[in-house]
C-alpha cells in the first residue's frame, strides 16, 4: 500500500488543507512519480557535493528498479540509498554503533564530505565498492541519498575486495579484526585459493596473515566490545587478548577488556595475567616440625618434603664452648653422611 501526502494552499485563504490519498492495487505512473520526487526534493536541504555544488538526484525514492546505465566512469551523483547494493566482500566487517551514530549526526550537520565509490553493473544497478559507513550513516540520519563516484567495474571479487580494502587502508580505518573476518570469508568462498595466494595479493607476510586469521574465531560479543574500544584494535593487543581468551574463557575476557581500558593495561600486562592463570595458584609446601627439649631450652627441626631442605633451630644456648662443640659435631655429620 502506497500512501501519498500532498499539501495544497489556496491563494484566497491563509490556511492549508491536507489531503490524503491512498493507492492500493494501482502503481503510480511515471508522471505521478516525478511529482512525488519533486515534492520530496523540496524537503531535502543542506546537502553539498565534494565541490560544494549540488549533484543531481537520479531516481525517484519509490522506484526500486531504476536503471543507471547512463552514468559513466568518473560521474558523481546523489543516488537514493535504498537502490544501492552493498559490497558482498566489503573489507570493513566491524562497526561501532556509537561511532556510527556520531557519524550520522555529523552527516546531518556538515553533509557528506567525500563521495563513496561504486560501479554500474550490466543490469544498471549501483554496486558499492567502498563507502558502507557513509551509506549506513545516511540511512540513520534520514538522508535519502548517498553521493557516489562511478568507478570501473572490478574484474572479479578478488579485485572488488582489494579495492575496498585499499580505500579503507588509505583512510586508516581498517583494523585487524576487519581483516580477519574478511579474509576468513574470502578463503571459505574460495575467492582466494589459499593463505599464500591471499598474502601475495595483499603484499603481506604469510605469518602476519596467519596471526590475523586467528582473530576471526573470537566470539561475536567480544568482537562487538572491541568495536566500541578502538584503542584496543592493534594487532599486538589483539594477539594478547586472544591468547588470554584461550586460557581464561569468554566471560573472564569480557572483564579483561573493561580492565584494560580502565587501568590502561599494555599487551605485556595482559600476557602476564594469562601466564599467571596458566601457572595456577601458588602452592606453599608446609614443613614438618619436630621439637626436642633440653634443660634450658628446646631444639626445633623443620623438614620440607620434596625440597631437600632441613632447618635446625636451637634456642637458649649462650655458652660459647657448647656452641663450638655443636658446630664441631655437625661438621662431622656433614662429612660422614653428606659426602
Amino acid at each position: 500500500m502506497l500512501k501519498l501526502k500532498i499539501k495544497l494552499q489556496k491563494h484566497s485563504q491563509q490556511h492549508k488543507k491536507e489531503i490524503n490519498m491512498r493507492a492500493f492495487a494501482k502503481r503510480p505512473d511515471k508522471a505521478e512519480l516525478e511529482k512525488i520526487e519533486k515534492a520530496s526534493l523540496e524537503v531535502v536541504t543542506g546537502r553539498q557535493t565534494t565541490a560544494n555544488v549540488a549533484a543531481p538526484v537520479l531516481a525517484p525514492a519509490q522506484d526500486r528498479t531504476a536503471s543507471y546505465t547512463h552514468l559513466k566512469v568518473g560521474d558523481v551523483a546523489d543516488v537514493p540509498t535504498h537502490v544501492i547494493k552493498r559490497n558482498p566482500v566489503n573489507a570493513r566487517r566491524v562497526t561501532s554503533q556509537s561511532g556510527l551514530d556520531e557519524f550520522a549526526q555529523k552527516l546531518k550537520e556538515e553533509g557528506q564530505q567525500a563521495a563513496a565509490q561504486a560501479y554500474i553493473d550490466s543490469d544498471g544497478s549501483v554496486n558499492l565498492i567502498a563507502g558502507h559507513r557513509r551509506l549506513e550513516g545516511c540511512i540513520i540520519a534520514g538522508i535519502p541519498t548517498l553521493r557516489i563516484e562511478i568507478r570501473p567495474q572490478p574484474e572479479n571479487e578478488q579485485q572488488l575486495y582489494l579495492q575496498s580494502r585499499a580505500e579503507n587502508t588509505d583512510r586508516e580505518n581498517q583494523t585487524p579484526i576487519d581483516d580477519a573476518l574478511a579474509w576468513k570469508l574470502l578463503l571459505e568462498r574460495k575467492i582466494f585459493a589459499s593463505q599464500v595466494a591471499l598474502a601475495e595479493a595483499l603484499k603481506v607476510d604469510q605469518t602476519v596473515v596467519s596471526r590475523i586469521l586467528k582473530l576471526a574465531d573470537m566470539p561475536k560479543p567480544l568482537i562487538n566490545m572491541l568495536a566500541e574500544r578502538p584503542t584496543l584494535m592493534n594487532l599486538r593487543m589483539l594477539d594478547a587478548i586472544n591468547r588470554f581468551l584461550d586460557v581464561a574463557g569468554e566471560e573472564e575476557t569480557e572483564k579483561l577488556l573493561i580492565e584494560i581500558v580502565n587501568k590502561d593495561l599494555s599487551s605485556r600486562d595482559v600476557d602476564a595475567k594469562r601466564a599467571s592463570i596458566q601457572a595456577g595458584p601458588v602452592s606453599r609446601t608446609r614443613g614438618h616440625t619436630q621439637t626436642l627439649k633440653f634443660e634450658k631450652g628446646k631444639t626445633i627441626i623443620k623438614r620440607f618434603e620434596g625440597q631437600g631442605r632441613l632447618v635446625l633451630e636451637i634456642n637458649d644456648v649462650k655458652d660459647e664452648k657448647i656452641i663450638a662443640l655443636i658446630n664441631t659435631e655437625f661438621q662431622k655429620i656433614l662429612e660422614q653422611h653428606l659426602k
